[in-house]
């Protein structure tokens, strides 16, 4: 039976889709598939980045200029040059306007100019990090160009911003503090299109608390204990002091002679009763008074606190010296803080094995057995882990070891029950 035509177009719409089909199994797919029965994988030489994430928010000097008066406005200069003090930047209606700094001109602003300054970096909290938003949770930031045209009083025209020194302001956690701190200097990639990498110094880093343990009773020096194997307890004050006082006259007796000092023995009496008889009247009026949060009009008047088990932040000011081109336009992002590169071979931190304490791989030989081999890890990132290459020397044991080398084949999981070391 012969098709129609229609049946012809039917038939071949369906084998492209199957080709179609198979091209994506084919591409996509099956290499995935077959990378679970692959057991090896090739070691190469290699550097990694100690690296940490954070949201940042970008600093520099800048000023910007408004027209006194209306007018068409003519630039003098184009967006990226570098000026001194008195440099015609923009005449507005016959008027020149001069930059009154060094910098570098750009005509594009956002109103953060006077707000995020190195004056007020060591006093916005965490919130300058991100742009602000409406009560719909939309962001309201906004990058605005310059009048190009025609101005009125008020419109900004121009902005000088210094770029011999610019800063980037983060919070991060503890350890990236200390990281960071440690490292002295750090390479930031800025989320740019070219991913821009720059050097910085470690501006600044919030005083970190370094982590103590009580001292217990044994440890503490015999002048800081008593007798009787106690601690020195903090004097008594107030009524509880007169009380001490009482009992240390009893003991001995002071001079009893003058009156005056049994009367005010017995002020100091009458004193304790009152105090004891209010006490008690506040704690009992107290236990009948509503615990607070309950009960109508709950939340009212109450104040916000500080989550106790959120990890705290700490504040880190990064400074750069370089140039960069986006500077005077770039304020938030996300930037990769770089503390330090590490370099060796490059192995799957999954196929590192114990044997006998000792770390290392399994290596294929030329006869297609796994064979044991020790390593020297240089530094752990993430599931990488850099080692060091041909021999090391370990100082515990005063031996040298032969280890991995580059473009080795290392067995990819772990475990010595399927291996055949010949």
């Amino acid at each position: 039976m012969r098709l129609s035509k229609k049946g012809k177009m039917k038939l071949a719409v369906a084998g492209f889709l199957i080709l179609v089909v198979l091209l994506y199994f084919l591409i996509y797919v099956a290499p995935g598939i077959s990378d679970i029965f692959v057991e090896t994988y090739t070691a190469e030489y290699g550097t990694l980045d100690v690296d940490f994430e954070a949201d940042g928010v970008f600093i520099r000097t800048e000023r910007l200029y408004t027209a006194d008066y209306p007018g068409t406005v003519s630039r003098a200069a184009i967006s990226g040059d570098l000026k001194t003090v008195s440099s015609n930047i923009v005449i507005v209606g016959g008027t020149a306007y001069y930059s009154q700094e060094r910098g570098v001109v750009g005509f594009k602003y956002d109103g953060l100019e006077t707000v995020l300054t190195p004056e007020t970096m060591m006093t916005v909290d965490q919130s300058a990090l991100h742009p602000a938003k409406d009560e719909n949770g939309e962001t309201v930031y906004e990058l605005k160009d310059c009048v190009e045209k025609e101005a009125v009083a008020g419109d900004p025209i121009f902005k000088i911003y210094d770029n011999q020194t610019w800063y980037i302001l983060t919070f991060v956690d503890r350890d990236t503090a200390i990281a960071i701190r440690d490292a002295g200097s750090v390479t930031v990639e800025i989320p740019d299109e070219n991913k821009t990498k720059l050097k910085f110094r470690v501006h600044y880093v919030d005083t970190i608390e370094e982590e103590t343990q009580e001292t217990t009773e044994s440890e503490k020096p015999d002048d800081q204990k008593d007798a009787s194997g106690t601690d020195d307890k903090t004097e008594p004050s107030g009524p509880a002091d007169t009380v001490k006082n009482i009992g240390e006259s009893a003991v001995t007796p002071p001079d009893l002679i003058d009156g005056a000092k049994l009367t005010e023995m017995g002020k100091s009496f009458r004193t304790i009763a009152e105090t004891a008889v209010e006490a008690g009247k506040n704690a009992a009026e107290t236990d009948q008074e509503e615990p607070a949060g309950t009960g109508e009009g709950e939340g009212e008047g109450e104040t916000e606190t500080e989550d106790p088990n959120a990890e705290k932040l700490y504040r880190v000011v990064l400074s750069c010296n370089r140039y960069y081109s986006e500077l005077g336009s770039i304020r938030y992002g996300r930037v990769r803080i770089i503390t330090a590169q590490k370099t060796g071979i490059i192995l799957e931190t999954g196929s590192i094995v114990e044997v006998d304490g000792q770390k290392g791989v399994y290596v294929v030989n030329k006869y297609g057995d796994y064979v044991f081999t020790p390593i020297s890890i240089i530094s752990v990132v993430g599931d990488k882990t850099v080692v060091e290459s041909h021999t090391f020397y370990d100082r515990e044991t005063d031996t040298t070891y032969y280890t991995v080398n580059n473009y080795d084949s290392i067995k990819k999981r772990g475990g010595a029950e399927d291996v055949d070391q010949g």
